[in-house]
């Protein structure tokens, strides 16, 4: 059938469907009857060549199929499993979507584990708890509850440790257990080291933050300062540079508490636009006339509104991997050739846009 395309984002994208889809039921450790899976994905070719895979979700849309990072390729996808079935069946599981959308409640079901060893050998004071839960795409997702107190993804940790399933309650007090193991292991009175990492000929005047102190069992214990969010986390800066395994030319430099604080001012306002355009929202239109239709426009914008200041206007590049691009695009045609677009249509152009690509520099 070709390779699957999945470049392109989670969002809607058939307007007119085609008549050869060919479906199938994802199952899973949650889902592991195919009368009753995760989700079921249909396959189809949008253009010549390109072949487009998409899910049922719980609004009853299909949308295209984004396969989760590169880190999933272990052990949760060894637990996804699809099994071709006929229309017929994806008929019937849109009214299980439907139940499941009134009946269940919002937001992923977990599995919960403790994780034993041989100091923490315990189901009540494990050594650390794990979770598992679907992520709508057939997809089991790992994390672990981190000594920084929060979930994370973890994967295969089911396989590299002796771990037997708890309930949801045992798995919620562990997190009160880990948290009392941090705060136990904290310096007296938060007295800390701290050390700017920077790397010389470097224009930054710091590249990170760590802070460092031992711990109760006479071991360095690190942390490094995340700007996005203003907290430290665990981490290994000191002692990867130290091994020789950082940055080569890297060079650490202990400072006071107070440079410290002034510093982390630094990184969060160095970091800020990084973070506020991921939080962007964007409205797109597409621009249309000569002959050229809303399923294929002669180009599409995005606009969004910074915190503070004008709507800014960007335009889809026409030069392959520019991407957006600053453009006064609506101002020079007229009021009835810009028409609002949601992200289905949007993605459709990027589609067809890479195609043009494809054809105009004779890529493979």
């Amino acid at each position: 059938m070709g390779e699957l395309d999945h470049t392109f984002g989670l969002v809607p994208v058939s307007s007119v469907p085609p008549s050869d889809y060919e479906y199938r039921a994802v199952v899973n450790l949650f889902y592991p009857d195919v009368t009753n899976p995760s989700t079921v994905v249909r396959v189809w070719e949008f253009l010549p060549g390109i072949f487009l895979e998409e899910n049922l979700d719980r609004d009853l849309e299909w949308v295209h199929a984004v396969k989760p990072g590169r880190e999933v390729a272990g052990r949760g996808a060894s637990e996804r499993e699809t099994v071709r079935i006929s229309e017929e069946a994806a008929r019937r599981f849109e009214a299980i979507q439907a139940l499941r959308a009134r009946t269940e409640p919002e937001g992923p079901r977990y599995r919960y584990y403790a994780l034993l060893s041989e100091f923490h050998p315990a189901v009540a004071d494990p050594a650390c708890v794990g979770r598992k839960w679907d992520d709508g795409n057939g997809y089991v997702i790992e994390e672990v509850y981190s000594i920084n107190c929060e979930w994370v993804r973890n994967w295969g940790w089911s396989e590299r440790s002796e771990c037997v399933e708890i309930d949801e309650s045992a798995g919620r007090r562990f997190e009160e257990i880990q948290a009392e193991r941090y705060r136990g292991d904290l310096p007296p009175g938060g007295r800390f080291g701290y050390a700017a990492i920077a790397r010389p000929g470097s224009r930054d005047e710091v590249s990170s933050l760590v802070r460092w102190w031992t711990g109760k069992h006479g071991f360095r214990r690190e942390e490094d300062f995340h700007p996005r969010d203003s907290r430290w986390r665990e981490g290994f800066t000191l002692s990867n540079i130290d091994a020789g395994s950082f940055f080569s030319d890297a060079r650490a430099t202990e400072i006071s508490e107070k440079e410290a604080e002034r510093l982390q001012g630094v990184l969060v306002a160095r970091h800020r636009p990084y973070f506020e355009k991921e939080a962007r929202v964007y409205e797109y239109f597409a621009i249309i006339g000569e002959g050229r239709p809303v399923e294929d426009p002669l180009t599409v914008i995005r606009v969004w509104t910074p915190p503070e200041g004008e709507p800014v206007e960007e335009q889809y590049s026409e030069e392959p991997g520019v991407g957006w691009v600053p453009s006064d695009v609506r101002s020079g045609v007229a009021a009835n050739a810009v028409v609002r677009i949601d992200e289905r249509r949007r993605y459709q152009f990027g589609v067809l846009q890479y195609q043009r690509d494809r054809r105009r520099h004779n890529w493979p």
